[in-house]
């Protein structure tokens, strides 16, 4: 129980938040879809739109078929009037 306790104890920082717990994820495997998708929608949230960008573009590559992360991008976009982009992401 002690050792558990320690463990948890020591862990307790990477579960803070969810920008600490994705970095984590993230660090621990670079490849995670839902890491990056989530770590996208944090950065989104932020205000840090180029961040954001990075991250979802690179779930999509994890998992082109999934919508979730173009449709986060799509509206990145939107936010900067990227409206040529958001055309290009969605009808190549």
């Amino acid at each position: 129980l002690v050792v558990w306790s320690a463990f948890g104890f020591s862990r307790a920082r990477v579960w803070e938040n969810n920008f600490t717990f994705f970095t984590d994820m993230l660090d621990y495997n670079p490849d995670a879809f839902g890491g990056h998708t989530t770590m996208g929608a944090v950065q989104y949230i932020a205000g840090r739109l180029d961040l954001a960008e990075a991250h979802f573009r690179r779930a999509i590559q994890l998992n082109p078929k999934n919508i979730s992360p173009l449709a986060n991008l799509a509206e990145v976009f939107r936010q900067q009037n990227r409206w040529g982009d958001v055309r290009m992401e969605i009808m190549p």
